[in-house]
């Protein structure tokens, strides 16, 4: 039981995202790390930071308009195609994470500067997500979804299939992961891409956690530092 529970036999792990937020995108690229290196099957699944953050005030309203466009593509991808929605949400943290322009330096910004940073340049998220569609060899209609407020259903069915275990549910946000069908934690939320055997062993920590039904909570109480501040890419 130790030996799978740290990945050595098939391990499947369910990964919650938002392609959108830099925290989500820095842990996946970890997971996408620990795939490649354990014996661990990644399935990913669309997470809308828009509608959990739900917000009629301005403005936040018009931020989450900027911001769920992307994640419906994804819902749709994920509805067709689940096999291909982790190499769609690659190709598209590479032009949002690593572009080196204003999504880019948005990290390092408070989050009122981040919204009027996204509300500036609004009209440049869906030609990102356009090409990224192309990237991933797929259907160009799916960006009919960027608009189509119809699969906001499908993002809260989504939401709804983190596993809870014995408690309610309680979605905190991106990244939440759940690893052989256990309750979804929220997190690791990490600042960089762990290299070398840093990859494993974090993993083999987090997945003993995890799996722990005593365990409920670890958080560090200083502030956090900016996620990719080192800005190497990662794929």
């Amino acid at each position: 039981d130790r030996e799978r529970r740290l990945g050595r036999r098939r391990t499947t792990v369910d990964c919650w995202f938002e392609p959108l937020c830099p925290w989500s995108w820095t842990t996946s690229r970890w997971m996408v790390k620990v795939a490649e290196q354990t014996e661990v099957d990644v399935r990913w699944h669309p997470m809308s930071l828009s509608l959990l953050n739900a917000n009629d005030q301005q403005p936040f309203a018009d931020f989450n308009k900027v911001g769920i466009g992307a994640v419906r593509v994804c819902a749709a991808v994920h509805a067709k195609e689940p096999g291909k929605l982790g190499e769609l949400y690659t190709q598209i943290g590479n032009r949002f994470h690593h572009s080196g322009d204003w999504q880019e330096e948005a990290r390092f910004i408070d989050f009122m500067a981040l919204i009027d940073s996204y509300l500036a340049n609004a009209q440049e998220v869906r030609p990102k997500v356009v090409e990224a569609l192309a990237a991933s060899g797929l259907d160009a209609g799916y960006i009919d979804a960027f608009d189509d407020d119809a699969f906001d259903q499908m993002l809260g069915d989504s939401h709804l299939a983190v596993p809870a275990g014995a408690n309610e549910q309680e979605l905190i946000g991106v990244p939440t992961i759940s690893i052989d069908g256990s309750a979804g934690l929220f997190g690791p939320v990490i600042s960089e891409v762990p290299e070398g055997e840093d990859v494993v062993k974090m993993w083999e920590a987090f997945s003993t956690l995890s799996l722990n039904p005593n365990f409920f909570e670890l958080k560090r109480s200083s502030g956090r530092p900016a996620p990719l501040s080192t800005r190497a890419r990662t794929s």
